[in-house]
C-alpha cells in the first residue's frame, strides 16, 4: 500500500503552541543525511536557537515527545506521511514540518530548505514509482 506523502498533507497553522514543541523523527541517519539539507552540527545549532525562543516566549522546547507538547515537528524527509502527521495528532500534537518552523522562527539561514525540499519531491517520486 502506497503512503501519501508531504504533497498530499496539510499541517497545522503555526500559533503561540509552537512554543512547546519537540522535533519528532530525527534519527543518526536521519542526522546525518546530506541531501535533507544540513548536517548535525547545524541541526543541534538549531535545537539550541529553538530552545531559546521558546524559553523568550514562556515555553519549552523539549528533545523528545512530552506530555506537555502541543505542537510535533517532522524532522526526517521520508516522514512527511499523511499516515504519520494523523498518528501525532492522534497523540494530541497540532503538526508541522520542520521547513516550516525555521520560516516561522526566522531561522532559514541556518539550514538549506531548498534542498530539503529536493529531498522530499525525490522520495515522493520514488514513491509513486512503486
Amino acid at each position: 500500500m502506497k503512503q501519501i506523502y508531504e504533497e498530499e498533507l496539510e499541517y497545522d497553522s503555526i500559533d503561540n503552541d509552537i512554543y512547546r514543541c519537540c522535533i519528532v523523527n530525527k534519527s543518526e541517519n536521519d542526522l546525518g543525511n546530506i541531501n535533507c539539507g544540513g548536517n548535525r552540527k547545524k541541526f543541534l545549532e538549531i535545537e539550541e536557537r529553538i530552545s531559546n525562543i521558546c524559553s523568550e516566549n514562556d515555553g519549552r522546547y523539549y528533545k523528545t515527545q512530552a506530555k506537555n507538547v502541543k505542537f510535533a515537528i517532522i524532522f526526517a524527509c521520508n516522514s512527511r506521511t499523511a499516515q504519520n502527521v494523523k498518528y501525532l495528532r492522534e497523540k494530541g500534537y497540532k503538526v508541522t514540518s520542520f521547513d516550516n518552523v525555521l520560516k516561522f522562527l526566522k531561522l532559514t539561514e541556518l539550514w538549506d530548505i531548498n534542498k530539503m525540499n529536493d529531498e522530499i519531491k525525490r522520495i515522493n517520486e520514488e514513491i509513486k514509482l512503486l
